[in-house]
């Protein structure tokens, strides 16, 4: 199991797919501007870790709460 950090990316690219949105679409949604995607992609691929400014963006283009990006949960399968 990753460390918890590491799995932020993750969430990141279940949420995201669960909604059949491109890196581009989250980026747009999120920041309103497409050339985010980019960090998305290291986001996801745990390169980068987003900051708590850019994960506030993230739950509201998400419609969730932070915990669910930041916490495991024992149930969570992702």
């Amino acid at each position: 199991m990753l460390p918890e950090i590491l799995q932020i990316g993750s969430k990141i690219k279940a949420k995201r797919a669960e909604r059949g949105w491109s890196t581009y679409d989250l980026a747009e949604k999120a920041f309103q501007r497409r050339e985010r995607a980019a960090d998305v992609t290291r986001w996801e691929n745990g390169t980068l870790i987003p900051s708590l400014k850019n994960l506030v963006h993230l739950c509201r283009a998400f419609n969730c709460q932070l915990s669910d990006l930041l916490f495991v949960t024992s149930n969570s399968k992702e």
